[in-house]
């Protein structure tokens, strides 16, 4: 498997346990414009992106961006970074129960990457094309894992195989 572990996550993540838990609202992100999606990034990079808008679009449009920006090891050490620490700037907590996921991440990552890989454009329209696809559906991730593993601590702590069938993106 070509995505990277780490041994224990909780490591970074245990600085801000006793903040509370906040929830992204269920909502997709309006996405016109190149700038529109550098702002999203902008944003979110320097931490002054409202919670609210911190959705599950919001999670694969940056995840987008940056494997468009950087390779793949390199963009999921930048996600990974940035993840835990806007988390910490606007309060939710990193723990073994809630905040970053690292398997989360990881699938996302692949999901992305593969996308990137087979399809050709500029950012804005790779962007609104994944969005409207089978491959942002938030429920994906359930094709290869069993929801007890997938939201295990040992998963939101470190990547964990998938339990029902191999990573494929072909069976998407």
């Amino acid at each position: 498997m070509f995505l990277p572990q780490i041994s224990d996550a909780f490591g970074l993540l245990s600085m801000n346990r006793n903040l509370p838990l906040l929830k992204p609202m269920e909502k997709e992100l309006p996405l016109a414009a190149s700038t529109d999606l550098d702002r999203l990034v902008e944003d979110f990079v320097t931490r002054t992106l409202p919670k609210e808008v911190w959705t599950h679009e919001a999670h694969l449009l940056v995840a987008l961006w940056h494997l468009h920006h950087h390779p793949l090891d390199e963009a999921i050490c930048l996600l990974r970074a940035r993840i835990i620490a806007y988390n910490v700037a606007v309060g939710t907590e990193n723990s073994s129960t809630s905040g970053y996921h690292e398997t989360m991440t990881l699938f996302w990552a692949w999901v992305v990457d593969q996308f990137l890989k087979s399809h050709q454009g500029k950012l804005p329209d790779l962007a609104a094309t994944f969005l409207e696809s089978k491959y942002a559906n938030r429920k994906l991730p359930l094709l290869f894992y069993k929801r007890a593993q997938l939201f295990s601590v040992r998963a939101r702590a470190r990547w964990v195989e998938p339990d029902l069938q191999a990573l494929d993106f072909k069976l998407i």
